[in-house]
Formats: structure tokens, sequence, C-alpha cells
């Protein structure tokens, strides 16, 4: 798999995007996973790309955050970490949460600025990164998640300054249109796209994972994409947020299933290399402004139970 990967890795050169390095960063390699769609399965190939990365660094040198979340329920990735003592922050602990009314408090202006929730992300990831040599970023959803409040994919993957990698649903035409979508999206907020990982291909038949690998990688040859490989489905595997939901699950057969097919090793390596982090400095400098997102969500949740009581006293 190494040869689909690093034969088409982009360069690495300084200027090979646009977009500067900033200084008084903690200087932890950072890789930001993120979606073509939602339920690409962003979150399986998490556990690949961390299982490698425990590997190669060790588990007090890696740490898992999941950025942004819609659900605050456990899930797969973070019971995970929990098992192989890897540092992680998701699920409540999400640096942003989009509960109920949160992007209504955003709009009417009494739910902070897209600015402070940035910096509230980067501050997490900036103090796991502080003693550790890799930080996981798991995305929320498609790329434009969050773009109503200046927080989507690409704004918070810009400001971490962490390079991505999409995960996109395989076939051929509509795989290739959504990386084209997903890093396009990126590349306009000058965000790095190392490469792709086609998940959920077809066990058998016309879209098996087979017959799809040629024309997919004859098409990302031509671009400066890497494909790190494509997953096949394994039924085992397809309710494991539902089930880790609710009970312990084991994720470890999810995370193997990953690396044997997905060059995770060729990841972590164009990951350390990209100019953002390979040009980090030890931070000197810590965000200011923080924003109370727990007291902040308590009178958002207050309101639009106020809200809800009047609607029913009108229709009393």
């Amino acid at each position: 798999m190494s040869a689909l990967a690093g034969a088409w890795a982009r360069e690495v050169a300084t200027d090979a995007w646009p977009g500067p390095v900033a200084a008084g960063r903690a200087p932890a390699t950072r890789l930001f996973v993120a979606g073509g769609a939602t339920h690409a399965g962003k979150s399986t190939i998490c556990l690949g790309i961390l299982q490698q990365a425990v590997e190669t660094y060790g588990a007090n040198q890696v740490a898992y955050v999941k950025a942004a979340t819609q659900d605050e329920r456990e899930d797969a990735v973070s019971r995970w970490c929990a098992s192989n003592k890897v540092e992680y922050r998701s699920g409540k602990h999400c640096p942003i949460v989009y509960y109920a009314g949160f992007t209504r408090a955003f709009l009417d202006g009494s739910a902070g600025t897209s600015q402070q929730w940035l910096d509230r992300a980067a501050r997490v990831v900036e103090e796991l990164a502080s003693t550790r040599k890799f930080v996981l970023i798991d995305g929320v959803g498609f790329p434009a998640v969050g773009s109503v409040c200046g927080t989507s994919n690409a704004d918070v993957a810009k400001r971490l300054e962490a390079p991505v990698v999409l995960v996109v649903k395989s076939g051929v035409g509509g795989a290739i249109d959504e990386a084209s979508y997903g890093t396009a999206f990126f590349g306009a907020r000058d965000v790095p796209v190392l490469g792709v990982v086609l998940n959920r291909s077809a066990a058998a038949g016309f879209y098996s994972r087979d017959k799809v690998l040629a024309p997919v990688h004859s098409y990302f040859a031509s671009t400066r994409l890497a494909l790190y490989g494509i997953v096949p489905d394994e039924p085992s595997l397809t309710d494991l947020r539902t089930a880790a939901a609710a009970s312990e699950v084991d994720a470890a057969p999810a995370a193997s299933h990953v690396r044997k097919h997905v060059d995770v090793a060729q990841i972590l390596t164009d990951a350390a290399r990209d100019p953002w982090n390979a040009q980090r400095v030890v931070p000197t400098v810590a965000p200011a402004d923080a924003i109370d997102a727990d007291d902040l969500r308590l009178r958002v949740q207050q309101a639009a139970a106020q809200i809800g009581a009047e609607v029913v006293k009108e229709k009393c």
C-alpha cells in the first residue's frame, strides 16, 4: 500500500501550500481526520491511526481530541483510548458541542464569537500537545459543519494548524467527487489535505475493493493527493458507534481492520513532514479571552425552556 500513498503524497516544501506557520505552538505532530460526508467512518479510521501512533510513539505520547461534536455519548474511540491509556477529550468534554439551541444562540450574539470557540479548541490541543509527540484531531460530519458559527472543520483545522486526511465513502465517481468537494473546501481556507481514505467498499460486485482500486488509483496518481487505502466493509463493525454509546465494546478489531487496508504508517510520516508540523516551535503565549461553555449552555437551555413554556401558554 505504501506505493499507493507515498508516491502521490504532496510535496512538503515550505511554500507548497499557502498559510503561515504560527509561532508559539507546541511541537507535537497534529493530524486532522475529516469526513467527506456524514457517517463516512472517520472514527473507525481514527482507530487505525491511533493504534499505529501508539506503536510508534508510545501511549503516553499520543492524544486524541474530538474537536467538535453533535453527539455527547461515549463512542468507540473514547473507549479504545481509555482501554489503551491514551489521553483523550471527547463527548461532553469536546471543546465545541453543537447542542440544541447553540446555533440560534450564536446568531443572536449570546453564544460568544467564532474566535472564542476556535481558541477554546486550540487551548485543549495545545495542552495535550505540550507533553506529547502526536495529537489526532477528529472532525464532525462533513467539511462545512459548523460554518454558520465560523467553526467549520476547515476553520478548526486552520486554527490548530493541522493537515487533513479526508475519509470518503468508497466507489469511483462518487468517491472522487466527494474528495474533490472536500479538498476544495479545505483549500479555500488554505488548509492542506494530505490524502484520502476510501471507506466501506462493497464486499463483492461492481463496487468491491478489487474492482475500484485500479480506476481510483489512476485518478489520484494524477493529483497531489495520496490514496492511503480502500477499506472494505465489515458487517461486524457497522454498528460500532451505536454499540459503543450503550456499553463497552472491543474496538481493537476495527483498528486492525483499518491497518490491514490503509497505509497508516505513511499517514503518520506525511503528517510529520507537513510544513505546519515540521516548523513548529515551543509555545510562548497562551490564548486569552476564554468562554465559559458550561455556563453558556445552561443559559441557552433555560432560555429555550422559557420559550417552550410561553408557546404552551399561548396554545392554552
